[in-house]
């Protein structure tokens, strides 16, 4: 098993760039690198509270239809949830431009209870 950058720095490229040229001199300066073995029970390397994955959904929120999605995984213990929105205003059918705004309501299910958050 690969246990770390085969070479250190010189194994680690930003932009296609090694952090360390081939003799050991600095592309790319103030450059740390802690490795992590992918082993469940391992800690966050210092500074980092937590690890994630992100799924981007790419999908349209609309006032009347909720969005629905269920994960199963047994190692989740928290979800972030990120929006993006083009303005916080609507268009009467006037043309008036009025202020508007976002209500996030979410329900989590686990063990058949729901909870609303």
């Amino acid at each position: 098993p690969v246990e770390g950058p085969v070479d250190g720095l010189k194994s680690v490229l930003l932009n296609s760039t090694p952090v360390l040229d081939n003799e050991g001199n600095t592309n790319i300066s103030g450059v740390t690198v802690v490795f992590r073995a992918g082993e469940q029970e391992q800690s966050p390397p210092e500074g980092f509270e937590s690890s994630g994955s992100e799924t981007v959904l790419g999908t349209e929120v609309k006032y009347d239809t909720p969005i629905t999605r269920t994960i199963t995984s047994a190692t989740i213990d928290r979800l972030r949830f990120t929006f993006g929105v083009q303005a916080l205003v609507e268009t009467t059918s006037k043309g008036d431009r009025n202020p508007s705004e976002v209500r996030l309501l979410v329900q989590i299910q686990r063990n058949g209870g729901w909870v609303t958050e």
